[in-house]
């Protein structure tokens, strides 16, 4: 459950299942296709880009550290998002891997 300010248009405050509340000046729904935000509680409807961003099937798959250590600290600190031809690439350094994932079109390259 969220309040709003006196226009109605900005999330001023998230209450909690705990009881408790938090305020706020900025939401970012990052519950996914559940949409909580966005879409239970602002009953916004959903709007398909399907034809414009083409991109349907993802891959995502782990790497370990070399050595698990951090060798370079400044690569390490960044999430890299890499343009591939047929969709883009991730690489997310987390402490103890690396997250990896493909996003593509299925419709012009396959799984192999």
């Amino acid at each position: 459950m969220v309040s709003f300010d006196n226009e109605g248009n900005n999330i001023t405050k998230i209450y909690l299942k705990t009881g408790g509340s938090v305020d706020t000046e900025f939401v970012i729904d990052c519950s996914g296709f559940s949409r909580l935000v966005l879409g239970k509680e602002l009953g916004g409807e959903w709007i398909s880009h399907q034809d414009d961003l083409t991109l349907n099937t993802a891959l995502t798959f782990h790497l370990p550290l070399k050595g698990g250590e951090y060798h370079d600290t400044e690569t390490f600190t960044r999430t890299k998002a890499i343009a591939m031809d047929y969709g883009w690439m991730w690489n997310i350094p987390l402490q103890n891997r690396w997250g990896c994932g493909y996003v593509y079109d299925n419709n012009h390259i396959t799984n192999d």
